[in-house]
This record gives structure tokens, sequence and C-alpha cells, in this order.
């Protein structure tokens, strides 16, 4: 009888969790993912916006928001989401880099592409996306928590220049 009970708890859980997949990957929110990852980077919008001086990394930028707040809004994953946030920081530093590299390196980066792809991969549990996704997530944390120490070293060296006058 508790077989029965164990295997039909599992059966249900095994349906809900693939509900919960059909219902994240039918969704409006991925079908915008999927819209935006078509036209940044099939259609080429975030190199061609990059041209724009000042702004035009900036718009790109923001146009990848909405797969932070997929990850961890819908997914409810900090490691997909760290993951997704360090390819957007990626791209963006890329894209920054001046006399048109970034733009050529925008061509071949492709971050929303990539987001959209760790999201889907990650949804439908592949274990090699999920270990990248964790790895990712590993390097996000180091990365924020060196660029804490040099925030806080410069805060100190700017404060100690300032009061040696």
């Amino acid at each position: 009888m508790a077989d029965e009970n164990s295997y039909g708890r599992k059966g249900e859980r095994r349906q809900e969790r693939l509900r919960k997949k059909e219902e994240l990957l039918n969704s409006s929110s991925f079908r915008l993912l999927e819209g935006i990852s078509k036209f940044t980077d099939t259609y080429h919008l975030d190199p061609i916006l990059g041209l724009i001086p000042g702004i035009g990394d900036m718009l790109t930028s923001l146009c990848s928001l909405p797969f932070i707040y997929y990850s961890i809004a819908k997914v409810k994953s900090i490691p997909l989401t760290l993951a997704v946030t360090l390819n957007i920081v990626v791209d963006t530093v890329l894209g920054m880099l001046p006399f048109y590299v970034g733009n050529v390196l925008d061509f071949f980066y492709r971050s929303n592409k990539k987001n959209l792809d760790l999201i889907v991969k990650y949804v439908n549990e592949d274990e090699a996306t999920v270990r990248k996704v964790h790895g990712q997530a590993v390097i996000s944390v180091i990365a924020i928590v060196l660029l804490i120490v040099a925030g806080v070293l410069l805060i100190r060296w700017i404060i100690a220049l300032f009061s040696q006058n």
C-alpha cells in the first residue's frame, strides 16, 4: 500500500513538473524573450544599435533585462539568473570596446541567444546545461565579490587622497 502511494506521489510530482515546463515555455514572457533574441541577435540589431555612440549599448543592455526577470521571477533560479546576468555583462563590456571592435564582437557573441538557450535547456533539466549554469553562477559570485572589494578599496583610496589635503 505504501509503495502505491509513493508511486502515485512520484507520478503526480512528475506531472506537475511537466505542466510547469510547458507553462514556462508557452508563456507570453517566454515569447517576448524569443522576440528579443530574434531581433537583437538573429537580425543583428545589437551591433547595429551599438553604432550609436553613448546610448546604443545601453539600449541593447536594457533589452536584456527581461531575461533576468524571467530567470528570477518565472523560473525562480538564482544560479540561472547569475549565469544570464554574466552573459549580459560580458556582452555589454564587449560592446563598449572602442574603435568599433565591440560592434564586431557583438556580431559573434549573441548573449540573448545564449541566454534563451540556457533558459530552455535549464527548464528542460539538461544535465550539461545545469552544470554550466552552476559554473557560471560561481564565476558571477566571484566577480561580484571582486567588484565590491575593488569598490571599497577605491573609496578608501579616494578618502585617503582627500584627507591628506
